[in-house]
């Protein structure tokens, strides 16, 4: 963090599952930290550590494809014979 003057803000979060709040409090008593301020760790790592959104380039559709297909060991397409049109021209006429 920097050394800039830390304005208090005060922020409520409603339907907050229970599962999340057992979670979050178990997580701050294994830091040794109130649940005020493990959340607060929590959003300073994810706000301030991670990458800003304009900086992200989206995901392009080949890269995302062969994610997919690598994970199952690829896949093999029967060759088609190209020799001759499959279907007919289109006629304009």
């Amino acid at each position: 963090m920097t050394t800039e003057t830390i304005s208090p803000i005060s922020l409520s979060i409603r339907r907050f599952e229970p599962a999340a709040k057992q979670a979050l409090r178990l997580r701050a008593a294994h830091n040794r930290r109130s649940m005020e301020e493990e959340a607060r760790q929590i959003l300073y790592a994810v706000l301030l550590k991670a990458p800003s959104a304009e900086s992200i380039e989206p995901p392009n559709l080949f890269t995302l494809l062969r994610g997919h297909v690598e994970e199952v060991g690829g896949i093999d397409l029967p060759e088609f014979d190209r020799s001759e049109p499959q279907r007919p021209p289109l006629n304009f006429d």
